[in-house]
């Protein structure tokens, strides 16, 4: 993937949690590059919840783990992905270059495409993913949120 590469993000956008997770985090991060996890509660977001991802970024070697998958997620793949990482994955290679995107870019992103991991791959899906950060430099966590149709 190439370095000036963008993805889309309102226009993707397609669901009414996304869109309210969106405003969410851009309402936790105010003036900052991106929210500090701290601030983000989920309690705050209740009707997101089903569709959401928590993923760890780790450094050195930069690598993703998921730390939380909520339950339409779960339903959807057929599996708890919870604990799986990116170490050793080829079949998610697009899927880490995009977080290797945002975690350079320091953006979220809004992708649509086809779900060909899951039970059903018929099924697409559009994934909005917003880096969050403790020190307001480097991305420390992902806020993602996955919409089937």
């Amino acid at each position: 993937m190439k370095k000036e590469e963008t993805y889309p993000l309102l226009e993707n956008i397609s669901s009414e949690k996304q869109q309210e997770l969106y405003q969410y985090w851009l309402d936790l991060k105010g003036e900052n590059l991106m929210p500090s996890r701290k601030l983000f509660n989920p309690v705050d977001i209740p009707r997101v919840l089903s569709s959401l991802y928590l993923v760890d970024v780790f450094y050195d070697p930069l690598r993703f783990q998921v730390r939380l998958a909520g339950t339409q997620n779960v339903q959807k793949l057929g599996f708890d992905p919870k604990g799986y990482s990116s170490d050793g994955s080829p079949a998610i290679k697009g899927l880490i270059e995009r977080f290797e995107w945002a975690v350079r870019n320091k953006k979220p992103y809004c992708r649509v495409e086809k779900m060909l991991w899951g039970k059903k791959d018929y099924v697409e899906y559009s994934a909005l993913v917003l880096p969050m950060s403790d020190n307001n430099e480097d991305v420390n966590l992902f806020i993602a949120s996955v919409d089937y149709f």
